[in-house]
């Protein structure tokens, strides 16, 4: 893929250089409005908050807040040479690759969601649309292949501390197990990373990508971040983002590729993040980094999983991959309406490949069984539903009866699961003062529809 545009915002914050690489075609311009007290800088920092607490409703809504963003770097001269180097993509039957630079002298501007960035023009999304593929660049002085020898290695690890919200990962860890199916990859599962496992596991495994699934937080005031492994009697262990991206880097091959799973609990935290570590890795010398810049849901996770990997494994290069998992997102009406925003790619490898296209797969993957849910996944669509309840003492009832609810059906065949729901929902109807009750029963009712129950 050769049409690339990168787009800098330099050390003082405010000047900005785009470059497209094929023939060093150059505009300069400024970043517009951020100013101190300035009120598109208090409107950005609102809307940034809402989408942290997951209070949008819908794409266009947080449209606007991308225009916003848009607003910050595309000045006129930049805006021309973006528009210019798309359509000599698109006419080359190319995609444009935009990618995002931040110099350290940035780091405010590089803590915004970019990956929301809305082209007013033509009404769309840049992170999600077909001609683009957006990433965040950083400049090194050799950029590198991921491409490895031989099979591709991925290691799963997980930490689930029992004293954090649940960690609901065997659906996410199936969707990756599965792509040895159809192609060469070795997948390998840490079911409980503690340290020392984690560290040895690297050590000996020396995994070519690093799949990490659980819970993270982030100090925006430090710019440091913590990671939760595992004590030995299975409580959170926190380490620092330094730490663990030491660790990474103690197997003789550092991993060419890590993606960072954060969990979504029952409670939604603004310091939850995976946004200081990811930029640490990179700095580390892992060439690629996908992270989750706000918590992820199970059914979200598994859709990106399956889409990022299967396109990955077939030969597409990293940043198209993540491009299709955003899109996939984008189209699916049971995520939040943030989601599709939320993974993240710091890339600085020369071709984004990390499977040679002659190493696709042996046979074609079947899509995956959506209707097999778990319990545990009605849960998570229940839970917008419940976070609308004002009432605190009136929320925790409810929940309690979500969860009685979803114990029952473990109790039977998932194919009984949709019958056992209308049933409820009849009974609760014939009561009075059990709205609310519906609300959730509907929630779950939708999501077995949509998943083909």
């Amino acid at each position: 893929m050769g049409a690339e545009l990168i787009l800098s915002v330099e050390n003082d914050g405010r000047s900005l250089q785009a470059r497209r690489r094929a023939d060093e075609k150059m505009a300069r311009g400024a970043v517009r409005g951020f100013e101190r007290g300035s009120l598109t800088r208090r409107t950005i920092r609102l809307f940034e908050r809402w989408l942290r607490a997951n209070k949008f409703s819908d794409a266009q809504e947080i449209a606007v807040f991308g225009q916003h963003l848009y607003q910050l770097l595309f000045d006129l001269e930049i805006e021309r040479l973006f528009e210019e180097s798309l359509s000599m993509a698109k006419a080359n039957g190319e995609r444009l690759r935009l990618q995002l630079s931040f110099e350290a002298g940035a780091a405010e501007l590089a803590s915004l969601p970019w990956e929301f960035l809305h082209y007013p023009r033509g009404d769309y999304f840049l992170c999600s649309h077909v001609d683009l593929v957006l990433s965040r660049y950083f400049p090194r002085e050799s950029r590198q292949t991921l491409r490895p020898a031989g099979m591709l290695r991925v290691l799963v690890a997980v930490a689930k501390p029992r004293d954090l919200d649940p960690v609901l990962e065997p659906r996410v860890i199936e969707a990756i197990q599965r792509l040895s199916e159809a192609y060469p990859v070795q997948v390998e599962v840490l079911g409980k990373a503690t340290v020392a496992a984690f560290t040895e596991r690297l050590r000996t495994f020396q995994p070519h990508v690093l799949h990490f699934i659980g819970h993270g937080a982030f100090n925006a005031e430090t710019g440091s971040g913590a990671i939760a492994l595992l004590q030995p009697d299975e409580t959170a262990d926190w380490c620092s983002d330094a730490d663990f991206a030491a660790w990474c880097s103690l197997a003789a091959t550092l991993p060419r590729l890590v993606v960072l799973h954060l969990c979504e609990g029952a409670r939604a935290d603004l310091r939850e993040s995976f946004g200081g570590l990811a930029p640490r890795l990179v700095q580390r010398g892992v060439q690629a980094v996908v992270a989750m810049q706000y918590p992820i849901t199970n059914m979200a996770a598994i859709d990106f999983s399956r889409v990022f990997y299967e396109a990955l494994l077939r030969g597409e290069p990293l940043d198209h991959a993540v491009q299709l998992g955003r899109q996939a997102l984008s189209h699916m009406r049971q995520h939040a309406a943030r989601t599709f925003g939320t993974p993240v790619l710091y890339l600085h490898s020369a071709d984004g490949l990390i499977q040679p296209a002659d190493q696709g797969a042996a046979r074609p993957l079947e899509p995956p069984d959506h209707a097999a849910l778990s319990a545990d996944d009605l849960l998570i669509a229940a839970r917008p539903r419940l976070e609308r309840i004002a009432d605190e003492a009136r929320r925790l009832a409810v929940r309690h009866f979500a969860v009685g609810v979803v114990e029952r059906l473990e109790g039977l065949a998932p194919s009984l699961w949709l019958a056992e729901l209308r049933r409820e929902w009849r009974y609760q109807f014939s009561l009075e003062g059990t709205a609310e009750q519906q609300d959730v029963l509907e929630a779950m009712m939708s999501l077995l529809k949509e998943r083909g129950a």
